[in-house]
């Protein structure tokens, strides 16, 4: 690409040097997202992984790359914001509830976000009582 530009540059071909830069940002723009959306055997995202992991930067990074990826949901129906409440990782759920609004609540086995919730929310209330005097 480097070289390209040199190449032109020295013939004065701007002109057709622009619309070669632009064609070639386009087709790494369009491969950029592709690669985004990949899936593996689970059909989990590169979202998916880094919610699995607990990585925020990532995750904000991917989001702000492409919003969609948080309607996606794996084998097994899992989407990124069950993941991340059912794994007590808020500050992430929040920041895909802020950034992307129309996100898939979905979970395993039927489930959804509210059921991750309350599961996880209700667990904690138990050990509470349990301990109480």
């Amino acid at each position: 690409m480097v070289r390209f530009l040199i190449d032109h540059a020295k013939d004065r071909d701007v002109e057709s040097c622009l619309r070669h830069v632009e064609s070639c940002l386009r087709h790494v723009e369009s491969g950029a997202r592709q690669l985004l959306s990949m899936v593996n055997l689970e059909r989990d995202t590169a979202l998916h992984i880094a919610v699995q992991y607990g990585n925020f930067e990532v995750v904000k990074e991917l989001i702000k790359e492409d919003p969609k990826l948080a309607m996606c949901v794996n084998n097994v129906g899992e989407s990124v914001l069950f993941l991340a409440v059912d794994r007590d990782l808020y500050d992430i759920a929040s920041h895909i509830l802020s950034a992307t609004p129309e996100c898939s609540c979905a979970g395993r086995h039927g489930m959804n976000v509210l059921h991750a919730h309350v599961i996880r929310t209700s667990d904690c209330k138990c050990c509470l009582i349990q301990s109480a005097p």
